[in-house]
């Protein structure tokens, strides 16, 4: 079951990392794009979202699995979206367990999160510096449900 949770920077922000941002000029070895997104293989089976091909705009879906099938997208890595100003909302498949840190920061104009129950873990800062314009009564208490141990 999919929950629309609503969180605000102030729920997830960690403290501030240095991180080289994923949209370097050269993709890691063994990258693929499919749509507008680029994934990385983490196993035979799984991927993760590491980036884009060009600044995503309005609301982004991702894909429960990509390559017909071949990848089920589990994460998100560090920095992915970084700074993309013109996302406005975020849609993650049922199969999304973790979203690294700082994957959102600085992504003023985003206004919702779509997460899934699978979701594990949400790392430090994956959200800082965005959602600013969402309502306090709007956010769900996901911090007990995403405390590390």
């Amino acid at each position: 079951m999919v929950q629309k949770l609503l969180v605000t920077a102030a729920l997830l922000a960690g403290t501030a990392m240095t991180v080289v941002h994923a949209q370097s000029a050269e993709p890691p070895a063994g990258s693929f794009a499919e749509g507008n997104l680029r994934y990385i293989p983490t196993s035979g089976t799984t991927c993760a979202v590491n980036g884009y091909e060009s600044a995503p705009k309005g609301e982004m879906i991702i894909p429960e699995t990509v390559k017909n099938g071949a990848y089920t997208v589990t994460s998100i890595i560090s920095s992915a979206f970084q700074n993309c100003k013109a996302l406005t909302a975020v849609t993650m498949p049922c199969s999304m367990n973790l979203i690294g840190p700082d994957a959102f920061r600085g992504c003023s104009s985003l206004t919702s999160v779509t997460l899934s129950d699978g979701l594990t873990d949400i790392q430090s800062s994956a959200l800082a510096e965005c959602l600013q314009r969402m309502r306090e009564s709007e956010i769900g208490d996901i911090r007990e449900r995403y405390r590390r141990p």
